[in-house]
């Protein structure tokens, strides 16, 4: 297992896939526990991926549609009418490692409800990438964070003629240990499965990951918890709990494990509201609500449909983007598609906008993906399995995907958090004197916090109530 940075804001989860190597290490992973035995390749993560202009497109386009696919199934499952959080990247992350090894159909299948267009090898090397650049994010706010701070103190100086030895770095209080953009992945196999060299090989090289050995065979529920206690650990306690109870078995031979952390300040400080925010939710029901907001300029877009505000946060590569229908978020969300979300970006420009959020601080339920991946077209992962590129000698099959993620908003910025497993088993701009945009997310709306160099979803979801 190794890790990448991952960047935070005040309350938000995800989850990446694949034990993930930090950018500026090229050495072997290790066990997530370090009395445990690893098997991995000698070869060493590739830390310059290159990629052509067209698969990052390819990828971009991919990640927007898996993020509509997943709302729309999500919603189905019965979170249409309550808060809902989850991870595009860490779901799609997480599937991508089984796929480096699978065959045949179950490729075939598992590449077209992923929305993957790219050659099986490409794939990997893109998830490496995009694994990568979020790496470069926490160095920007890092960067960001230093630049403040020592602009905060040569002002203290300039006041008072005493340059203090430490200063917050953000006008908000918040301090450069706060930031974090954390991804790490990792996998479990059982004691008697045998790992093919070419599928150790590209774990490696694409995702700095070794294979922890586990006996789920003799002690499935005491595994579940030790991987349970992992992913709690990777995500500052915001993600517990990943695996049920009973989701490890006899017959699981492979468990793959994505945990992402995102906490991060606003770019532009946001305040405390001095009055409630009356919050009108789904049902029609009124809430008197906490809410922080700022008069700044933004990326804002408004249509007949919806009003749209993108905030950066700290360094300005990672934003969240916040969307607010002008009817009601279902009948938006019930036939939002790539395109309208991809027009909505599109069309932001610089604009000042009054802002006003909710505060807002919830976990969705750790919820099982398999029927879900199912509809999308994700079949033969589940039922007659081709993974002989992972282990020619166990026939394996996806016994289910769990992911589980987290999401707060307040006046200091943004947290999220977020981990999916993957359980194997054995067969059987200028005019600010303009009149200001005014937001005010006063009922439900969508959100997604992006990676904007990459364009990746990292998180998404709505906020019903606050």
């Amino acid at each position: 297992m190794t890790r990448v940075g991952f960047a935070s804001l005040a309350t938000v989860a995800a989850s990446l896939a694949v034990a993930c190597a930090d950018a500026t290490s090229s050495s072997a992973p290790t066990s997530p526990d370090s009395d445990r035995s690893v098997t991995k390749s000698g070869l060493a993560r590739d830390t310059n991926p290159n990629l052509t202009q067209e698969e990052k497109q390819a990828y971009e386009e991919g990640s927007l549609a898996l993020t509509t696919d997943l709302l729309a199934q999500l919603r189905k499952e019965g979170s249409a009418s309550k808060n809902l959080a989850y991870s595009p990247a860490s779901i799609a992350l997480a599937l991508s490692m089984p796929y480096a090894g699978a065959r045949g159909e179950t490729a075939s299948e598992m590449a077209k409800a992923m929305h993957w267009t790219l050659p099986q090898d490409r794939m990997a090397k893109v998830y490496n990438y995009a694994s990568l650049q979020l790496a470069e994010r926490m160095k920007e706010a890092q960067a960001a964070a230093a630049a403040r701070s020592s602009a905060g103190a040569d002002r203290l100086a300039g006041e008072n003629g005493i340059r203090p030895a430490t200063a917050s770095p953000l006008a908000n209080g918040s301090n450069a240990d706060d930031i974090r953009i954390h991804s790490v992945n990792a996998l479990w196999a059982d004691q008697t499965l045998t790992i093919e060299s070419p599928f150790l090989d590209s774990m490696a090289v694409n995702y700095g990951a070794g294979v922890t050995r586990a006996d789920f065979i003799g002690k499935p529920d005491s595994e579940r918890k030790a991987i349970n206690t992992w992913v709690s650990r990777e995500t500052r306690d915001k993600i517990n709990d990943l695996l049920p109870e009973n989701s490890i078995r006899l017959d699981t031979r492979l468990v793959l494990v994505n945990a992402m952390h995102l906490k991060m300040p606003w770019d532009e400080p946001m305040q405390k509201q001095g009055a409630p925010l009356t919050f009108t939710q789904g049902d029609g029901a009124a809430k008197q609500v906490p809410s922080v907001g700022q008069l700044e300029s933004l990326g804002y877009f408004e249509n007949s449909d919806v009003q749209a505000v993108r905030v950066p946060l700290l360094g300005g590569s990672v934003a969240a983007l916040f969307v607010l229908p002008k009817r009601d978020l279902d009948s938006f969300e019930s036939s939002v598609t790539p395109a309208a979300l991809e027009a909505i970006r599109a069309g932001l420009a610089s604009k000042r906008v009054n802002l006003t959020l909710p505060v807002f601080n919830f976990t969705s339920d750790s919820i099982s993906l398999k029927n879900i991946l199912k509809s999308l077209g994700m079949v033969r992962a589940f039922d007659e399995a081709d993974f002989s590129a992972i282990s020619a000698s166990t026939k394996l099959s996806i016994g289910d995907v769990f992911h589980k993620a987290m999401v707060g908003l307040d006046e200091n910025g943004v947290e999220a958090a977020a981990a999916t497993a993957v359980v194997m088993l054995k067969n059987s701009a200028s005019g600010d004197q303009e009149q200001p945009k005014v937001f005010t997310a006063n009922k439900p709306f969508m959100f997604m916090i992006e990676d904007l160099p990459t364009k990746t979803v990292l998180f998404a979801g709505h906020v019903h109530t606050p």
